[in-house]
């Protein structure tokens, strides 16, 4: 009976050795030709530029690519491009992509969403300009009327008319502030400006 350096000497296991090794390279030559027909290694497409394009038209595109298009955003509008245009999209145009790949993209909506007024009535002017601008309205115009306090808010004005706190404008709309500018100084004065307004 032979010892394991003896088996390790042997003819019979330099044999075995030798074929496990061909068996091998050959599984692995295998394994890679195949990952490259399943990847399509080396085929790929160039992603086309959609910023701009209207939805439509971009969809139209990416059938003829043999690519697909999917829609993740629309809440942010942008006047400089028309509705439904594609604003952003991912990946970046002219990346090489492989074919039935997912272009990301985001679109222009119709218009800018809906913010509500926030309470701003009996706030001073720099307090209620600071309010409306961070829910996305701009003031048009201040008017100031007699009233008891300098710079305090009394009313709000969407197109000449008043509007409630609460109501829901169109992000970016530009409103009027009714002011008062501090020359009544009477309680009286100010219950028959209530009345008024």
């Amino acid at each position: 009976m032979g010892t394991f350096k003896d088996f390790l000497k042997s003819k019979t296991f330099f044999k075995q050795l030798l074929r496990a090794f061909v068996i091998s390279v050959v599984a692995v030559l295998l394994l890679m030709q195949l990952l490259r027909l399943i990847t399509r290694h080396g085929k790929s497409i160039s992603v086309p530029n959609l910023v701009g394009m209207e939805l439509s038209e971009a969809t139209d595109l990416m059938i003829e690519q043999q690519l697909s298009i999917k829609v993740i955003d629309s809440s942010k509008y942008d006047p400089s491009y028309p509705k439904f245009a594609i604003l952003d999209q991912s990946p970046k145009a002219f990346k090489a992509v492989k074919a039935k790949r997912k272009i990301y993209v985001s679109i222009n909506p119709s218009g800018y969403s809906s913010v509500s007024i926030p309470d701003i009535i009996q706030i001073t002017k720099r307090n209620a300009i600071s309010k409306l601008n961070a829910v996305g309205l701009q003031i048009d115009t201040i008017t100031y009327i007699p009233a008891l306090g300098k710079d305090m808010v009394y009313a709000i004005k969407f197109e000449g008319d008043s509007i409630a706190i609460g109501a829901q404008l169109p992000r970016m709309s530009k409103i009027e502030l009714v002011c008062g500018d501090g020359s009544r100084t009477k309680v009286e004065d100010l219950e028959e400006l209530e009345e008024n307004m």
